[in-house]
């Protein structure tokens, strides 16, 4: 829910929501449970020097964007990237679904 709330607008960043009392575990669509899923597609042309970063919210819902962006920014090597990022969600209280892809293709 917060993610679909910051798409919209209505909020602009994930710190105003939790500060709104608005829960980080609010899931809007589940996979596996319905025979059909809606599957999210999209297409983005790819640059050099693009980083993807994909990741549950036991990374985005217990680090800072500003954080998040900082280690990305920090760090050539994803594997790097990778273990700072879930050190810091570790060190910031996450225990469960600390998830995350860490991706910088090559043109």
């Amino acid at each position: 829910m917060a993610q679909q709330l910051l798409d919209k607008g209505l909020f602009s960043s994930r710190e105003e929501i939790n500060e709104a009392g608005i829960g980080d575990n609010i899931l809007t669509r589940g996979i596996g449970l319905d025979a059909d899923v809606e599957v999210d597609v999209g297409d983005e042309r790819l640059h050099a020097g693009d980083l993807y970063l994909m990741c549950s919210d036991g990374l985005c819902g217990k680090v800072p964007d500003a954080d998040i962006q900082d280690i990305l920014l920090r760090h050539v090597s994803r594997e790097r990237i990778a273990d700072e990022l879930v050190e810091a969600a570790l060190a910031a209280g996450g225990r469960d679904n600390i998830s995350l892809i860490v991706a910088h293709p090559e043109l």
